[in-house]
This record gives C-alpha cells, structure tokens and sequence, in this order.
C-alpha cells in the first residue's frame, strides 16, 4: 500500500502465478515491469533469491527494501548494477524512506532510457572499450591552467556516461 500511495502501480508476482511452469510465468511478467522491489527481513528466502536472480538477469533495476534490524548479508547482491538497498527499522518508518525511493525510481528511467538506446544501435559506447577515454587522457595531460581540470573533469563524467551512470 506505501508504494500504491507513492503513485507506483504495483503488481506482486505471487499473484499472478498460475500453475504453469513458474520460471516461465515469472519470465513473462518480470518482462512487463520497469523494476523489481524485493522486501527483505531477517532471511532471504530462496524464492525471492530466485526472483531476484530472474529480475537481475532480465536487466531490471531492483530495490530492495530491509525491514528490521537484521538483515541478510546481501553484499554479493549489491554488486550488481541497478540494485539498490535501504533499510528501515520498521514498516512505520517506510514515509521517511520516499525520497530515497523517488530516486531510485528516476535513477530507473534513465537507466530504461540507456537500455532503450542500446537496443537501437545507438553509438553507447561500451565500458570495456575505454581506449577513447585513454587517448583523451593523453590530451588532457598536455592541457596547462584551470582549464585541465574542468577537462579532465569531463572526461570522468563522460566516462559515467557510457557506463550508464
């Protein structure tokens, strides 16, 4: 209901399941979201693991939401790109977090912007292929005053940029 109340039209995949083979279905509506929100407490259970791993694999941005003050040790997790995590004592303490949520969900639609773009063959750069960013460098080192700086400056963010960032 805090989500529904933010705005967020929310669909909880438990619900939709219908006997057939759960991976499949699972695929099916995983692919009809913008992101995944996983609530997590003192255990992670292995059919939202499962569902995490699913959301991830499809390139959906995740948030996870810890409630309590244990939580699982979700570091392995937090590596991946597009997951995000935030903790509250408890579910009463959920308004405080809306802001951080209203990022996340803006974060989203960059980060579906981004993909949208790879997908049409956009000129997106790679993060592997940072041979650009290598030559500019050398550039940039022959760059004297303040004005090395503010280049530099650029190239890092152009650097973000291409990875997504």
């Amino acid at each position: 209901m805090f989500l529904t109340d933010l705005g967020l039209d929310v669909t909880r995949a438990t619900y939709e399941l219908t006997g057939k083979i759960v991976a499949n279905e699972l695929r099916g509506h995983l692919s009809d979201v913008d992101f995944v929100v996983a609530v997590v407490s003192q255990f992670l259970s292995p059919s939202v693991t499962f569902e995490l791993g699913m959301a991830h694999a499809l390139g959906k941005p995740i948030l996870m939401l810890g409630i309590g003050e244990k939580v699982p040790d979700l570091a392995s997790l937090l590596d991946f790109r597009g997951v995000e995590f935030i903790r509250v004592s408890s579910l009463g303490q959920l308004p405080e977090i809306a802001n951080d949520i209203d990022r996340f969900i803006r974060l989203t639609a960059t980060l579906g912007s981004l993909e949208d773009d790879q997908r049409n063959d956009s000129p997106v750069r790679s993060i592997q292929d940072l041979e650009w960013a290598r030559e500019r460098l050398q550039t940039v080192r022959l760059i004297k005053g303040a004005r090395r700086g503010f280049q530099f400056e650029e190239l890092v963010a152009d650097i973000f940029r291409q990875a997504g960032g």
